[in-house]
């Protein structure tokens, strides 16, 4: 029985990058390099064929910049095609995760959270929609 291969891809959600940058404080996540790093992970475990029926796993990374063993946590996503989607759901520090947390659903309803309101730096197009939008008030009132 042949097994359909996928090409995986790997997408960084707004919780991982919260427990990163935020929670971790670790400064900005490096996205190309651990995107890179699972993916290459995630081919060889499908070409071993131990990723068949698995839609959650995790995996370690070691932050060479920040010098920490990190714990990643992924689901599997929609699959387009040929294309598989996997979701980094969430970070922690290796030392913080145990099977304990795992086997009690901890870790589960801690990754299973999503963050509401992130707190990021404003987006310079909404400050420039913001300020046609007063230049065209004050046009109307001018006129007026």
């Amino acid at each position: 029985m042949a097994t359909e291969e996928y090409i995986n891809k790997v997408v960084i959600t707004s919780e991982s990058r919260f427990d990163y940058e935020d929670s971790m404080k670790l400064g900005i996540i490096p996205k190309t390099d651990i995107i890179n790093l699972i993916e290459d992970y995630i081919d060889i475990k499908q070409t071993n064929g131990t990723l068949l029926n698995c839609r959650y796993f995790r995996v370690k990374y070691f932050d060479e910049v920040n010098d920490v063993m990190l714990m990643l946590f992924l689901y599997k996503g929609q699959a387009f095609g040929s294309m598989q989607i996997w979701k980094l759901s969430g970070a922690c520090k290796a030392c913080d995760w145990n099977e304990d947390l795992e086997e009690d659903g901890e870790i589960r309803n801690w990754v299973k959270t999503k963050v509401e309101d992130l707190q990021y730096e404003e987006d310079w197009v909404e400050r420039l929609r913001m300020w046609y939008k007063q230049q065209e008030e004050y046009q109307k009132e001018m006129e007026d």
